[in-house]
């Protein structure tokens, strides 16, 4: 998706009138707008013949319910699609980084094991087949 010009165009003002009104239009105009915009990103794969697809974006971002509806839309579209997750490829608690104050470091690199993305990834490639952590 190319940058919009549209972002520079939201009243803020507008915007909390309409949630002070209706908030339930406000939610179903911003959930019709995220299904579009899957549609749209599931077309433009299969139209350019996109083999991998990869999501990224900070804890709560909603990267699993994206990549969930981008999996059925595809396959509703004759794709085969094949999920795979970072978040199967966690290391054990115990071998997490902590924070200062204690506190497990999920958004550390550290916390995956990285070595095993890598070597299952590499096998899928080479071979066409790989069994993934779920």
């Amino acid at each position: 998706m190319k940058y919009s010009e549209q972002i520079h165009k939201i009243d803020l003002n507008a915007v909390g009138e309409q949630l002070r009104r209706a908030p339930e239009d406000v939610v179903l105009a911003a959930e019709e707008r995220y299904h579009e915009r899957v549609d749209a990103v599931s077309r433009a794969c299969v139209e350019r013949g996109a083999r991998v697809i990869l999501l990224c974006g900070p804890s709560a971002a909603g990267k699993t319910t994206s990549s969930v509806r981008l999996q059925a839309r595809l396959r509703s579209m004759g794709r085969g699609v094949n999920r795979i997750s970072l978040d199967n490829f966690y290391f054990p608690r115990d071998r997490m980084p902590y924070w200062e104050d204690g506190a497990v470091n999920y958004e550390s690199i550290e916390c995956l094991d990285i070595g095993l993305f890598t070597r299952l990834a590499g096998e899928l490639l080479e071979r066409g087949t790989a069994v993934f952590p779920v």
